[in-house]
């Protein structure tokens, strides 16, 4: 086995470590080809399985896999607080007539 120091150790992929129980929310984009914002908000939001540890979010392999193949995997309910801002209309050219 060669010995390799951090700066030449190459990265795993989700994909090629079957033996990795759970996965970096960074191996999770990889994974599901998700954004990183959305893969956070879903963790966050306790709508994708996940552990965390302090701040930290860890996805169990497994739980990810059963969690993709249901039929709301990735679903996020739609912001409404968006439409109740009061539009900004400093910043919109103005007509002239």
């Amino acid at each position: 086995m060669v010995q390799r120091t951090k700066s030449q150790a190459r990265k795993r992929t989700p994909f090629e470590a079957e033996n990795v129980l759970t996965l970096t929310p960074r191996e999770t984009v990889q994974y599901t080809r998700f954004g990183i914002n959305r893969t956070y908000q879903l963790l966050r939001s306790g709508r994708m399985p996940s552990i965390q540890v302090g701040k930290r979010f860890f996805v169990p392999k497994a739980a990810l896999i059963k969690w993709l193949e249901s039929p709301d995997a990735g679903w996020v309910e739609p912001r409404t607080d968006r439409s109740t801002r009061p539009l900004n209309t400093s910043k919109m050219p103005r007509k002239t007539t």
